[in-house]
């Protein structure tokens, strides 16, 4: 991932960006600030565009040829790219609801645990620092109100501050409940009652969202296989009788590009429809018990990107092999059993370690 950042940060210096100007440029720079990403605003749209151009172009040439129409194509093309501006003026807001969303997975958890140190007579300020150091989704959130403090501003208004940079009403709510809490004094009993509403709100948005994951799932298996062997009965055997068109260009265009495109889009939906999970996915140290594991095995250097490499490469030399050796697609089978291997072997390893880690973590109290 910081590969990947550090890759798009070398597209700043292109003039793409400047597509986006005006008073739209600069709510959208603003929005981009909440998101608290290292990526600058310049180079994620001059990327965006980038990548509309060329899948633009890419989407011509496929089209021209399958279809022999050039307007047809332009016409896909031009979709294409201008689908890719219109979504780089919602990428900013996209990724500070994202943020937000990220920072709200594990707040409770982080008023639990700010409500221990408050509850052992330390010090508001000092507890935000001890906060602001554990691995916590919000831990920036709270380093930005301990350095705002440090450098002179009273603990409510930098509490204030950092609330009016994050679009979640949990967040300020928990800021508002720290300033009473600061200012009027009280017990630390009014945030773990804030902590155990959030987490019921959770539970209810988490049932919410399964719901319409299994609508949206019922809608995958549809597009995925309904559809296209419906299409295929209709427009192959059917297609003659009912005089529907049936040309292979049609064909290749609908399983190439149509099809896939829907299935893509659908998954997006349900990818962005997931609520957060609290916390990171794989945490530190997950990841150094997991290198341990395979440092005993010997294979200190192995990961998984070199596990996806492996098995692209081990999939690539079963697909040659299969055009020599082919015996009615069996090698082909196989070939591609075997490069899902090195997958299926780091996830049984970092399965292996989340149960442990799942069973400690079922003994506490």
């Amino acid at each position: 991932m910081i590969g990947l950042l550090n890759a798009l940060a070398q597209f700043e210096p292109l003039p793409f960006h400047t597509l986006y100007s005006g008073e739209r440029r600069a709510a959208m720079q603003q929005a981009w600030s909440r998101s608290y990403s290292s990526l600058p605003l310049a180079s994620a749209l001059n990327a965006l565009v980038m990548a509309g151009a060329i899948g633009g172009f890419l989407l011509f040439i496929g089209a021209a040829l399958f279809l022999s129409d050039l307007f047809l194509a332009s016409g896909f093309a031009l979709f294409f790219f201008a689908f890719s501006l219109l979504a780089g003026f919602h990428l900013p807001d996209f990724m500070a609801q994202r943020f937000a969303r990220t920072v709200e997975s594990d707040l409770p958890l982080a008023l639990r645990s700010l409500a221990l140190y408050l509850s052992i007579k330390m010090p508001l300020e000092q507890a935000l620092a001890q906060l602001a150091g554990e691995g916590y989704a919000s831990a920036r959130l709270w380093k930005a109100v301990h350095q705002s403090v440090t450098a002179g501003e009273s603990v409510p208004r930098a509490l204030s501050q950092t609330a009016s940079l994050i679009q979640s009403m949990p967040f300020t709510r928990s800021c508002s409940a720290l300033i009473t809490y600061y200012e009027e004094g009280g017990s630390s009993e009014s945030l773990i009652s804030l902590a155990e509403e959030l987490s019921h709100q959770q539970s209810a948005a988490g049932r919410e969202q399964s719901a319409k994951a299994g609508i949206g799932g019922l809608l995958y298996v549809a597009l995925s296989s309904v559809l296209p062997a419906f299409a295929l009965v209709l427009m192959v055997a059917a297609g003659p009788v009912l005089d529907f068109p049936s040309s292979p260009p049609l064909i290749w265009m609908l399983f190439l590009l149509i099809l896939p495109l829907l299935d893509a889009l659908t998954l997006g939906g349900l990818l962005l429809m997931a609520p957060q999970l609290a916390g990171l996915f794989r945490s530190e140290s997950v990841s150094r018990a997991v290198s341990a594991r395979l440092k005993a095995l010997g294979l200190q250097s192995f990961g998984w990107r070199q596990a996806i490499l492996l098995a692209a490469a081990l999939a690539l030399l079963s697909i040659l092999i299969s055009f020599f050796i082919p015996f009615g697609g069996l090698t082909l089978r196989i070939g591609l059993l075997v490069a899902l291997g090195p997958l299926l072997f780091l996830a049984l390893i970092e399965g292996e370690v989340m149960g442990q880690v799942g069973a400690l973590e079922s003994e506490l109290p």
